[in-house]
């Protein structure tokens, strides 16, 4: 699917299965292999590749962690990490590293700070989740990772159970592990999952709309005059840049289902192009600007 309005419907569409777990479900690997006993614990709890009632089982869980209230309470405290590293970048002088000094620092910060991890090992997950990502290293070395980050964060678990922390983890571990709602394992993979991509996503976004604005310096004056411009701004350099592209967005159908005059029948692998649909120029004027 490369148009936005036809990716929106695949996206949105109840017949349309995203669970990776089913035999035939499509694959960019080259070889289709049986996932090891350790990949098939560390799915456990990793509800973005989950069907309803599952998927809603443990986003439930999770919604009032992400209200705007929630966030909002979380503000000063993001500012007070984006203000550090400013003074630290402005310390040190040019030229810096964007990625290394801001954009991979915030989102690691910010998500440990959610999660109730530690930034002091933040090198060690960051290094990991690379490894577990990238699609063309050898699949034992990605399950390597895997398998030691979830064996990370189950310490960090069994730490949250002797002694729950006023975060993500210690909240979930009161409210839904201690209560026997949710299995220690099914704890982990969630907490995989945000950890991983809680950081990825962002720490690339935010040194590519610097760049995207320095390349275009009229529209960052503007920004810059009217902070009242920013949240459109973000929408757009999300658009534009549209970071997460196939890789995020592959499908199976689960019936016969009609998405822009063509059939996709049970059984069909699906990859929405993010990339391409935000591009779309029927859905936007100009698009590539």
């Amino acid at each position: 699917m490369t148009r936005h309005k036809e990716a929106k419907q695949v996206l949105a569409s109840p017949k349309v299965s995203t669970n990776t777990s089913r035999p035939d479900f499509p694959t960019l690997r080259a070889v289709r292999r049986t996932p090891t006993p350790e990949e098939q614990k560390a799915r456990e709890g990793q509800f973005i590749d989950m069907d309803p009632p599952e998927h809603s089982f443990y986003r439930r869980m999770l919604i009032s962690e992400f209200s705007v209230r929630r966030i909002n309470a979380m503000r000063p405290g993001i500012q007070q990490v984006v203000d550090d590293l400013v003074d630290e970048i402005l310390r040190q002088g040019p030229p810096v590293d964007l990625v290394e000094m801001f954009g991979l620092p915030v989102p690691s910060l910010v998500i440990c700070q959610l999660l109730g991890v530690p930034y002091a090992d933040h090198e060690y997950f960051q290094t990991r989740t690379a490894e577990v990502l990238r699609l063309s290293h050898d699949p034992n070395t990605s399950t390597a990772a895997l398998v030691e980050i979830r064996a990370y964060i189950s310490d960090l678990v069994d730490k949250a159970e002797k002694e729950p922390g006023d975060n993500l983890i210690g909240r979930l571990v009161t409210q839904y592990l201690h209560p026997g709602t949710l299995r220690h394992d099914a704890l982990v993979g969630m907490m995989m999952l945000l950890l991983m991509a809680g950081h990825e996503t962002t720490s690339n976004q935010i040194p590519l709309g610097v760049l995207t604005m320095l390349e275009h310096p009229d529209q960052l004056t503007d920004m810059r005059a009217d902070p009242a411009l920013v949240p459109g701004a973000v929408e757009e350099l999300l658009r534009y840049n549209s970071i997460a592209d196939w890789v995020a967005f592959d499908r199976m159908a689960d019936e016969d289902v009609e998405i822009g005059g063509q059939v996709i029948r049970a059984g069909e692998g699906i990859y929405v192009l993010g990339m391409s649909a935000n591009r779309d120029d029927r859905a936007f004027d100009d698009p590539d600007r």
